[in-house]
């Protein structure tokens, strides 16, 4: 594990006190690392909780699926139904198995004081914890069988580091995700760091980093079994690391090469990460994006999404000369070379290569900080929520086989997560306080009436991420 990493706040070395926890002597922070991934963010124990209830929310579908497709077998289907019914069964299981072989480190740390039913407000501030591992794994199949697809792409990547970069000093690869982009340039420098929100994700990847033989299935080739390919042996190593690419853990200066891979349109505001990007790249280290067009946070969805022609004008004033500025086609997840039958996502994607210039901060920008709420005197800023960006609550109700079902779900920007009684009360509670008057030290004596054991810092916790995860929430001064 690199020791290059330091505090997010202070931005001073972080010195290892166990093997499990490395700690800032200036700021007293603590971060823990689980199976030798630290776990380098504002709020580690936080982060553990979401990922364990993310991980107990994928065991407790793979059964519920089990029950639902079980209670079709004895109903008088054809034999070759029951046949592929049973082999969905057994690859959803099959599948459990292998991550289950990778989630006890994770297991172990929310057992070690993390408490993994922390509630409605850990629902709501959980989500910048990086995606569900069971719709990571199938990056995992395009990573790691021989993919045409990322062949393209990392050969890409490869090729402009090679024309490019200013020396093969260290490579940050931000969203590393299944990890096999960092794999593929890890020969290429001394130091690789592979960075995402997602803990199961870079479990996952560490052991298929290590060369264990992992076989997973997919819905997308009808549950056939693929067995991931093993990288080739290599005297240097990626060193996996938990962080938000918006507080990264390096000190200034730190990488020759950053790469964002599919990261960029998920940013709630590019600018600020290109500004931590800046931060983090020497002069004149590059910066190599390959993502779906990126999207404004001042401008509504879907109307926000840059055209190629806007990305020059959006970065050049952060502190970046475009080298290269192209629009291409990709393939995202193509299973086509694992079936004749399996097809992928075409997308429009930007590929964009940018080089720091040599002044060390953006001269035409003041700098923007994720942490808008880190000040006591932040109580007295007034929230409104963001024109056309949507937050839901839905109830769903299922008629059908083995039994009705109902359930709860809250949305942002269209994307739903399925969330309990409390959660939906709390959001909508939270929401219905949000109207472009109150403070925020309003909203929440409003708000701690009726909600137990909800301290301020957690409410901080839920207003951050819904302003730096969703940019469904805006703050201003009282007289702005």
């Amino acid at each position: 594990m690199s020791m290059d990493y330091v505090c997010i706040d202070s931005h001073q070395p972080l010195k290892r006190t166990r093997d499990d926890l490395l700690r800032c002597e200036r700021s007293g922070r603590e971060y823990p690392v689980v199976s030798g991934i630290p776990i380098l963010v504002d709020d580690p124990s936080l982060l553990l909780r979401a990922s364990s209830r993310s991980w107990n929310q994928i065991k407790s579908s793979v059964e519920t699926k089990r029950a639902e497709l079980e209670a079709l077998l004895p109903g008088g289907l054809s034999e070759r139904l029951q046949r592929r019914i049973a082999r969905e069964i057994h690859a959803r299981r099959a599948n459990l198995d292998v991550i289950s072989r990778y989630m006890t480190p994770l297991d172990r740390a929310a057992g070690e004081g993390v408490n993994t039913s922390g509630g409605a407000a850990d629902f709501l501030s959980a989500h910048g914890s990086g995606w569900s591992l069971d719709w990571m794994l199938r990056y995992f199949a395009q990573d790691w069988t021989s993919s045409p697809d990322f062949a393209t792409v990392s050969g890409l990547i490869t090729s402009m580091i090679e024309r490019h970069a200013p020396d093969r000093e260290a490579i940050a690869v931000l969203g590393a995700g299944a990890c096999g982009t960092a794999r593929a340039v890890v020969d290429m420098f001394d130091a690789t760091h592979g960075v995402d929100l997602s803990l199961p994700t870079l479990l996952l990847a560490r052991g298929v980093l290590a060369g264990d033989d992992v076989v997973l299935n997919f819905e997308e080739i009808g549950w056939k079994p693929v067995r991931l390919q093993k990288p080739a042996p290599s005297a240097r190593s990626v060193d996996l690391l938990v962080a938000d690419v918006n507080r990264l853990p390096f000190r200034s200066g730190l990488a020759s090469v950053v790469v964002t891979q599919y990261l960029m349109d998920l940013m709630v505001d590019p600018v600020v990460t290109a500004l931590e990007i800046h931060r983090v790249l020497k002069p004149g280290g590059v910066w190599i994006n390959f993502s779906n067009p990126m999207k404004l946070r001042e401008e509504p969805l879907p109307y926000g999404v840059l055209d190629i022609a806007d990305v020059p004008p959006l970065f050049e004033p952060v502190g970046f000369d475009v080298v290269q500025c192209d629009e291409t086609r990709f393939t995202l997840l193509n299973f086509a070379h694992l079936d004749p039958a399996g097809v992928g996502s075409f997308q429009k994607v930007h590929h964009t290569v940018m080089r720091k210039r040599p002044e060390d901060r953006p001269a035409s920008l003041a700098p923007r900080t994720r942490r808008s709420l880190d000040e006591p005197s932040c109580w007295g800023l007034v929230a409104h929520r963001v024109a056309a960006r949507a937050v839901e609550i839905a109830r769903v109700k299922t008629f059908g086989s083995p039994h009705d079902r109902s359930r709860l779900q809250i949305g942002v920007n269209g994307e739903f997560s399925e969330a309990s009684s409390s959660d939906a009360e709390l959001c909508e509670a939270l929401m219905s306080l949000i109207d472009g008057r109150r403070t925020l030290d309003g909203i929440y004596t409003s708000l701690a009436e009726g909600v137990s054991h909800f301290s301020r810092e957690m409410f901080l916790e839920i207003m951050s991420s819904m302003h730096d995860n969703f940019g469904v929430v805006d703050f201003r001064n009282p007289a702005g």
